[in-house]
């Protein structure tokens, strides 16, 4: 009978005992590794859970975003609004620094850099950037932590170093026109192509990319990304097809529609 007391009364004070051997540093470590791997997986309940109600965004190319329901919507609608494309991001360094007012721990600030791979429908995933990022998360209650502040910059492609632009860029209205047009393929979002001003331009995720000409015939680089489009064209009149890379490696081909 003691037997069964005591080991009834260790089973009981399991989860007091780990509790207790939590620390806010492996709370934080924990709460970090559990918004990646819903975001990874387009858990859109998981990643709400984890984001405070008036979370703040900040990307150094995208804008910024204020608001659970904005920052979670974009997650939604960008990263996992295409079935035919799965974004990837892996970890590759981290650090945690908490935030004390006196001794007691309010918040931390993790920094670290990643990685991102996207899967476009059948094709083999590919390694598209990397870059830097910066969290504050802070303890709502003991053991209870939401993310208040996000900041994602130093985007960078990966591999190979960015493309270079031809040296003259100017491009005649005549020029442009040959690649205006909707694109569209196999594994690929619709590629909308028009000529703003004196540039072509894409629209892309909801924003407007300049596309910019290389010393390679109907070939252009978008610098945000480091993606390589190339048009085929013949001698005269507009391109019928174009074909995508990533740091050399072809990850699509588009049909004009």
């Amino acid at each position: 009978m003691t037997y069964r007391i005591s080991l009834f009364s260790l089973l009981a004070a399991a989860p007091l005992l780990a509790a207790a051997q939590s620390t806010p540093q492996s709370q934080v470590e924990t709460a970090e590794a559990g918004f990646w791997q819903a975001y990874n997986a387009c858990d859109h309940a998981a990643i709400g859970s984890r984001l405070a109600n008036d979370v703040e965004f900040y990307h150094d190319m995208g804008g910024s975003l204020k608001g659970k329901d904005a920052l979670a919507g974009a997650v939604r609608n960008n990263i996992c609004g295409n079935p035919q494309q799965k974004t990837r991001r892996q970890a590759e360094k981290s650090q945690v620094f908490l935030l004390k007012q006196g001794e007691k721990v309010y918040g931390a600030l993790v920094t670290g850099e990643h990685i991102f791979h996207v899967k476009r429908g059948t094709a083999a995933e590919v390694t598209e950037g990397r870059a830097r990022y910066s969290h504050v998360w802070l303890q709502k209650s003991p053991g209870a932590w939401e993310l208040s502040r996000a900041v994602s910059y130093d985007h960078q492609p990966f591999g190979a170093p960015p493309a270079t632009a031809a040296a003259s860029s100017a491009l005649t209205a005549a020029q442009i026109d040959r690649y205006v047009g909707e694109f569209t393929g196999k594994g690929m979002p619709p590629l909308a192509f028009a000529r703003t001003g004196n540039e072509l331009t894409v629209a892309y995720e909801g924003k407007n990319l300049v596309l910019h000409p290389l010393d390679k015939p109907h070939t252009f680089v978008v610098k945000e990304n480091n993606a390589e489009v190339e048009f085929r064209a013949g001698a005269a009149g507009p391109a019928t097809a174009l074909v995508v890379r990533m740091n050399g490696n072809e990850i699509g081909e588009a049909q004009r529609k």
